[in-house]
């Protein structure tokens, strides 16, 4: 019987099967990958590749980054991953040997970082990537401002941008700057919206559908109390919609619960067109003060401490209290806890994270 060889040659993956793998794949493998492979080295810095894989980082592997202080008060982050697993992260030099420095927010794997003297840094961690951002136009030392960053899909750029505020205890808005990350340049920008709105005093922002909120009052304007909560502790974004997150204690100050209000637009009869509506109660949680801080996962993310009333608790019982967050499930409505170890206790900043190939210093625009 005659055989019949077919010589197949080496084979050869399709370009679009390789890069559907090199998207799913980490920055560290990435990195290492390229340094053999000039083509994609050079891929790798393509915004369609860098837009593609950052998609999938923050769908399927965004993680929470938990700020920090070391001993000496200098900058220390941990990231708690997807798989529930608390890695340390490496601090560039700039971030390690200066006191002082805290995360302003975080946007498609970029850090805004503000620092002594007002200094702010851009800085992608996962590829070691480092902006210092040029002093403002009508920069002073001894100014007080609030710090907003976050990603315009309108512009397709990253902005900074710096609310000037009088001050005094209103703490009112007298000007404002934004700093494109494309142009690496400050301007000014009107802001008649904001005449006679005062920031709140905890400066409370969140960046989210092209937008960076603040919580604020408007001066001589009374609220009612009963169309949000009047125990704000923090904002997020949830269903791509603007949304607070509160906290309140039972009456007998022996459980705390949280809230989640959601901006929504109204379809009624009202005279506002926006108007808060509170989408999720938690059930009561025995011992401990709930502080919502941010939204990860279909779950509320809240650090703890223990309930003021609670002078029974011993300092270390109280310390370990202070290491421990929260979450609480918005579909069943259960709670679990993790210790994330952390010398500041509560406070410091946790945002949510994505790895990302976004570069600081190689914009690249489409």
């Amino acid at each position: 019987m005659k055989q019949t060889v077919i010589d197949l040659g080496n084979p050869v993956l399709l370009q679009e099967i390789i890069i559907n793998i090199l998207i799913r794949l980490p920055i560290k493998s990435l990195i290492r990958f390229q340094c053999g492979c000039k083509h994609w080295k050079n891929l790798f810095k393509t915004p369609s590749f860098i837009a593609e894989h950052l998609h999938h980082s923050a769908h399927q592997n965004s993680s929470l980054l938990f700020e920090d202080k070391d001993e000496c008060g200098r900058l220390r982050l941990r990231l708690f991953d997807p798989g529930m697993q608390v890695l340390e992260f490496k601090n560039e030099r700039f971030i390690g040997s200066v006191r002082r420095n805290w995360i302003v927010d975080s946007s498609n794997g970029l850090l805004c970082v503000i620092g002594k003297n007002h200094s702010i840094y851009l800085w992608n961690p996962a590829i070691r990537d480092v902006r210092r951002v040029p002093k403002a136009i009508n920069w002073f030392e001894n100014d007080d401002f609030y710090l907003g960053f976050g990603f315009s899909p309108i512009v397709n750029d990253y902005k900074i941008v710096k609310l000037y505020v009088s001050g005094a205890d209103d703490d009112l808005v007298n000007l404002v700057e934004v700093y494109l990350l494309s142009t690496g340049s400050w301007y000014e920008v009107e802001f008649d919206d904001l005449d006679g709105v005062a920031i709140s005093s905890n400066g409370f922002n969140i960046n989210g559908n092209g937008a960076i909120f603040w919580s604020g009052l408007k001066l001589g304007v009374e609220e009612d109390a009963s169309t949000y909560s009047e125990h704000l502790n923090g904002l997020a974004i949830y269903e791509n919609k603007l949304a607070m997150l509160s906290h309140t204690l039972s009456d007998d100050l022996e459980s705390s619960l949280v809230e989640l209000w959601v901006m929504e637009e109204d379809t009624g009869t009202s005279r506002e067109r926006w108007n808060w509506t509170i989408r999720y109660t938690s059930k009561p949680y025995l011992g401990l003060w709930l502080l919502p801080v941010t939204i990860w996962k279909n779950e509320i993310i809240c650090d703890v401490t223990v309930l003021p009333e609670d002078i029974t608790k011993t300092k270390a019982e109280v310390e370990n209290a202070e290491q421990k967050i929260v979450m609480s499930n918005l579909t069943t409505n259960e709670f679990k806890m993790f210790a994330i170890r952390r010398a500041g206790g509560v406070g410091y900043g946790i945002f949510n994270y994505a790895e990302s190939l976004v570069s600081v210093n190689n914009i690249q625009i489409e």
